[in-house]
């Protein structure tokens, strides 16, 4: 074998990496057709300049129909998650996508916020409300403040 005929067979793996990955064929499932590692599959793509895609995960639902569930459902982002099959970081990256902004640490959804807002503006403590909800004074405190 000559160096050109070498050139040309690395060419031609090179075009057939190149199609497969734009018709849709993950990096992955190329190399291991190929007898190659997947690296090496992005190299090529990457020397050609093909754009490459992200490791995002096909679902059932839209970013507008998580957001929903999310913010008109409360359902919570593990919830959701596990509903659709997928890791609570896909879902969290989806809202943050969308927009939606998230605190910081773990927010409970199940929380009635309206009714802790009505019942503390007809007089009840926060400590009274802290107790009746199984929660901190803090988090009252938050709602509340939130409204």
């Amino acid at each position: 074998m000559t160096a050109g005929d070498a050139q040309r067979r690395s060419d031609a793996l090179a075009q057939d990496i190149i199609d497969r990955y734009l018709e849709g064929e993950t990096a992955s499932k190329i190399g291991l057709e190929l007898g190659v590692g997947e690296r090496a599959v992005f190299r090529v793509l990457k020397r050609h300049e093909v754009p490459v895609r992200g490791p995002r995960k096909k679902l059932p639902l839209s970013n507008a129909e998580i957001c929903q569930l999310y913010l008109d459902e409360r359902q919570e982002i593990q919830m959701i998650a596990k509903s659709l099959g997928v890791s609570r970081h896909t879902i969290a990256l989806r809202l943050t996508e969308s927009g939606v902004r998230r605190p910081v640490g773990h927010r409970r959804m199940d929380l009635p916020d309206a009714e802790i807002v009505a019942r503390y503006d007809a007089g009840e403590s926060i400590q009274s409300l802290a107790n009746a909800f199984g929660v901190s004074r803090a988090t009252v405190k938050k709602r509340i403040k939130e409204r």
